[in-house]
């Protein structure tokens, strides 16, 4: 049986607040005080992190090399 490579990337969850949109007119700002965030959730593999950014992604494709060698 072949070997399965392993990922060298850590496996995250990632909880995090989303601003919400409205196209409707506001009179009074109590209005725009009462905006609530939409909590969301991502899982994937963790490319680079630092203090302002967390980069992840989801899906990888392995590079499969195959050589042939032609005999005439």
């Amino acid at each position: 049986m072949k070997k399965v490579n392993k990922l060298p990337y850590k496996k995250v969850r990632v909880i995090w607040q989303d601003i919400t949109t409205s196209s409707q007119w506001y009179d009074d700002l109590s209005d725009v005080d009462n905006f609530t965030y939409s909590w969301c959730e991502d899982i994937g593999y963790l490319y680079y992190k630092d203090s302002k950014v967390v980069k992840i992604f989801s899906s990888y494709s392995y590079r499969l090399v195959i050589s042939y060698q032609l005999v005439i």
